[in-house]
């Protein structure tokens, strides 16, 4: 795997969603697969909600599925992205 490849990974699921109808299974093989080649990640399934919970004009939208992703990304952007400069294309 490339090392641009190994850059910290986040992805917020929805429990409900057809494209994860089996998220959790999905969740923890993607879970595995990116710490065994030593990718850092932060992986979150949000059982309650569907596909698009965090688009509040659809009817999918989850308030506290998307409020607590969205702290989620905040923090994650501080803890990878903050301070550090751009990485060349």
């Amino acid at each position: 795997m490339a090392q641009a490849a190994r850059t910290s990974r986040q992805r917020h699921l929805s429990g409900l969603s057809l494209l994860y109808r089996r998220s959790s299974p999905v969740a923890a093989i993607l879970e595995t697969k990116l710490t065994a080649v030593g990718v850092p990640h932060d992986l979150k399934v949000y059982p309650g909600a569907k596909h698009a919970f965090f688009n509040d004009t659809l009817r999918s939208y989850h308030a506290a599925a998307a409020a607590d992703s969205w702290q989620r990304v905040l923090a994650f952007f501080t803890e990878n992205i903050r301070g550090r400069p751009p990485t060349p294309a």
